[in-house]
């Protein structure tokens, strides 16, 4: 895989620092996100120099609340692209390497999963259980979210199990655990990467258009989608309470998608296809 191009650099760079600002924003800005301030006096404050940001209807700190947003959203990503890569590339390599019987199952899974949009089925599944914490809400959204990783996994490992490295390798014995390890996973790991990357960025628009139909993470746990929808009511009387954690999230998904474009590009494989 060549060396990233600088576009990917300043895309992982601004990832890295919408990380740090998560990680150590409470340190260089310690106030409490749910702490309520003079409420006459403070109620959609303009930004000040007590409040950068100004404040929200709640009189609590924007600022304070976009960086405990930010720690939400970032974890929620994280932990939804990580459960459907998991499950993607379980599926998409037992498909390719585990038999014909286990290929048409798996096959016919990803096909249904694939023609089903996901925000509808996460609409339903967050209205028959009720608003569930955002760790819960990110698995689930994972598991929605995996059938096509595991549609290029399938493909991309199919396609490496018929070359001839690998019918040397199961002429020496290796079985199928051996080969999707050691041979197939190595050689698929910029498609992987890449679906990652997508599948964080998509997971966090998710849960931002769940917010927005009152769906997403529950009050009053903040997060960049909770707070657009929060302050959309207020648009043209207060734009700060909106405009802040919707250029967080735009910021976001933009650098993660230059990341995953530049990871593609260098993948041997070509372009990855992002979660529907």
């Amino acid at each position: 895989m060549r060396p990233p191009a600088r576009g990917a650099a300043i895309a992982l760079g601004v990832l890295a620092l919408l990380g740090v600002v998560a990680v150590l924003g409470p340190v260089a800005w310690p106030v409490d996100p749910d702490h309520v301030f003079d409420a006459p006096m403070l109620v959609s404050a303009s930004p000040s120099v007590a409040h950068p940001l100004g404040t929200d209807p709640a009189s609590r700190d924007v600022l304070a609340r976009l960086i405990a947003g930010a720690r939400v959203s970032l974890s929620f990503g994280l932990l939804a692209a990580v459960v459907a890569l998991g499950l993607g590339t379980l599926a998409g390599l037992a498909a390719a390497l585990a038999g014909p019987r286990t290929d048409r199952v798996i096959g016919a899974l990803i096909d249904v999963g694939l023609a089903v949009p996901r925000l509808l089925v996460l609409i339903v599944l967050t209205a028959a259980l009720g608003r569930l914490p955002w760790a819960w809400l990110a698995v689930t959204m994972g598991v929605t979210g995996w059938f096509g990783l595991a549609r290029q996994v399938r493909s991309r490992a199919r396609a490496l199990a018929a070359g001839d490295f690998a019918r040397a390798a199961r002429a020496l014995g290796a079985g199928t655990r051996r080969l999707a390890l050691r041979h197939v996973l190595p050689n698929i790991a910029g498609t992987l990467s890449a679906a990652a990357v997508l599948a964080f960025a998509h997971a966090i628009t998710l849960e931002a258009a769940l917010s927005f139909i009152g769906q997403g993470v529950p009050i009053p746990v903040a997060s960049w989608g909770g707070l657009i929808s929060d302050g959309r009511a207020q648009l043209w009387t207060s734009p700060w309470l909106a405009l802040a954690p919707t250029l967080a999230l735009v910021t976001c998904v933009v650098a993660a998608g230059a990341l995953a474009d530049a990871i593609e590009r260098a993948s041997p494989w070509g372009r990855v296809e992002s979660a529907p």
